[in-house]
């Protein structure tokens, strides 16, 4: 073969504008792949939150079913200077403690148990540090695998509406405040079926997002206790439920602030322990009174907001609900 042939038939590699060309070409696909990969975890985490939302709404029917009432806001009484709730005098915890027996944690429920007499409490056993999946939203940054960062609680991406759960001093859409802490018997059990409430199952929320850490020592934790004989003090940091209308009403219109916020960066910025956040971009997920799950766009007035959180204030909901 001639030397020519030989020449014709060797490799030939890139050359360093063509490489160049071949990494601009990859850059631009990665570049527009990136969203899209974005938006379908997104769209995976917020399905599993909505089914997460249902299984919590369910839990608190099945609870109704088997008591006849609504679950406590949180529970335990010795009968005369602690009376969170006559009713659960023993159970030393929140409404996600009750509800763990009706979402498929009922060993972790009994695993709480301290003798004698019997109690329920869930820093018992080291059972507070557990992670509960049903708690914990995927898109929740402030957790991971459902301890809260930096930590050993076992974190809750949800938080419960004290207003319905917890009787309050003034119902109506100027007040929503609960009852000093230890000032009233069952001041933390409203002691009610969902259907006497005043306004409509269908236009009640139950509980919010939240995230299970903000600032760098308040947050959301499933089994916050403030201990055996103890009622929950304002102070308390983990506390796993919102006064979500009561709080806002005082700020909301000075601050001209929304009524929750999406997605905050970073969620380590100092702020209101339980404020109501979500991780998802566009709307909050709720559960409502009734069972059902629903998404509540960003753009909802302060006003519509407070009277859904609000069980008995009387008020029609706005369009924009």
């Amino acid at each position: 073969m001639d030397t020519v042939s030989k020449y014709h038939f060797q490799r030939r590699g890139f050359g360093m504008i063509e490489l160049l060309i071949v990494l601009a070409i990859i850059a631009i696909l990665l570049a527009l792949l990136l969203p899209a990969v974005q938006k379908v975890r997104e769209a995976a985490a917020r399905t599993q939150c909505v089914n997460n939302v249902k299984q919590v709404a369910l839990g608190i029917h099945n609870f109704e079913s088997t008591f006849k009432r609504m679950p406590p806001l949180y529970g335990g009484s010795n009968g005369t200077t602690v009376v969170n709730s006559l009713k659960f005098s023993n159970v030393w915890g929140s409404t996600l403690v009750f509800l763990l027996p009706y979402i498929e944690q009922d060993n972790l429920y009994k695993r709480m148990a301290v003798s004698p007499p019997l109690n329920y409490d869930p820093n018992f056993a080291g059972t507070l540090n557990n992670a509960v999946p049903t708690y914990a939203c995927p898109a929740d940054p402030s957790m991971t695998d459902g301890i809260v960062n930096g930590g050993i609680l076992g974190g809750s991406s949800y938080a419960i509406n004290a207003q319905v759960f917890a009787p309050l001093a003034d119902e109506s859409i100027t007040g929503g405040a609960m009852f000093p802490a230890g000032k009233v018997k069952n001041f933390t059990d409203r002691g009610t079926s969902l259907s006497r409430l005043g306004d409509g199952t269908s236009n009640i929320i139950l509980f919010t997002h939240t995230y299970a850490l903000c600032g760098y020592s308040q947050g959301s934790a499933w089994g916050y206790g403030s201990g055996i004989g103890k009622v929950p003090a304002p102070v308390d940091t983990y506390q796993p439920w919102s006064r979500a209308s009561y709080l806002k009403q005082t700020y909301m219109t000075a601050k001209n602030a929304a009524p929750f916020q999406n997605q905050p960066n970073p969620y380590t910025t100092k702020c209101v322990a339980t404020d109501p956040a979500t991780p998802h971009a566009y709307a909050m997920v709720v559960g409502l009174g009734d069972g059902s799950v629903r998404t509540v766009n960003r753009s909802i007035s302060a006003d519509t907001w407070n009277k859904a959180c609000l069980p008995n204030d009387g008020n029609v909901l706005g369009p924009d609900w």
